[in-house]
């Protein structure tokens, strides 16, 4: 399970993986990946949910004919966060545009009531760890406009 939040200049998330029997497979798990258009344009974009859906939806975001229309169906409970001009997400085959702050995962609703009271993404993804049981390990946190890894801090 996963937690991923964006304050609109960082994106964060909990390094936590699990097994489908809930398991610790580690707290290390990177959940943030650099996507390229067919177009060139550069972004982040968060992966929550069964990691065999992840490369349908990347193929999709690098596909030419990329439009709202034709999103990929995904098997499971499955969801992404593109961080892009205009940002949105992706949900078992649901598309929308969303505003920041946003948060996806498991302890989104902890990340997001912490960011709408000014914490930024990593404080948010902290805060919730210590409510969420699936939510922990490293946080890794990237800045939206040079798209690098500017923290990796283990939740104590």
């Amino acid at each position: 399970m996963t937690t991923i939040a964006t304050d609109g200049k960082t994106v964060s998330c909990d390094g936590l993986g699990l097994s489908e029997e809930l398991e610790v497979l580690s707290d290390d798990e990177n959940k943030i990946t650099v996507l390229t258009t067919s177009e060139g344009l550069e972004f982040l974009c968060g992966f929550a949910g069964k990691i065999s859906n992840v490369d349908k939806l990347i193929k999709w975001i690098e596909s030419t004919s990329r439009n709202e229309d034709n999103v990929p169906d995904t098997e499971d409970e499955f969801i992404c966060m593109c961080m892009m001009s205009k940002p949105f997400t992706y949900h078992s085959s649901d598309f929308k545009y969303i505003e920041y702050p946003y948060a996806i995962g498991n302890g989104s609703h902890l990340a997001m009531g912490a960011m709408f009271n000014g914490a930024k993404s990593d404080d948010a993804i902290r805060i919730a760890s210590k409510i969420d049981p699936y939510t922990g390990g490293y946080i890794r946190t990237y800045d939206l406009k040079t798209l690098e890894m500017i923290s990796r801090e283990k939740v104590e």
